[in-house]
């Protein structure tokens, strides 16, 4: 399910979108240790953006990782428990529930 849902890009297009600057600091994968090249298939973390070769991504998943091999978020959106104290709160509940009814 994470791999489904996590975007294969290409190098290139994220440097494309983030700047030159990003290749000065994030130009090694993390997972393998290897230079990232323009050419290279990605996998950009919905989380925190963090980009790895995709196969280097889809191991690490494989392996049973579930969080960026970098900052440790979690690859994928966690789902909101209504039984933690700061979930939402009854009001915001409800009126969730009355905006779909209506």
């Amino acid at each position: 399910m994470i791999m489904a849902n996590l975007p294969v890009i290409v190098y290139g297009d994220f440097v494309k979108r983030f700047g030159d600057e990003v290749m000065k600091k994030d130009r090694v994968c993390s997972v393998c240790l290897e230079a990232m090249e323009k050419r290279d298939e990605m996998r950009e973390l919905c989380k925190c953006s963090h980009v790895f070769h995709r196969e280097c991504i889809d191991r690490w998943v494989k392996e049973g990782r579930l969080t960026c091999p970098l900052c440790r978020s979690a690859l994928y959106p966690d789902p909101m428990d209504f039984g933690r104290p700061d979930a939402q709160t009854p009001a915001t509940v409800s009126w969730t529930m009355t905006s779909f009814i209506n």
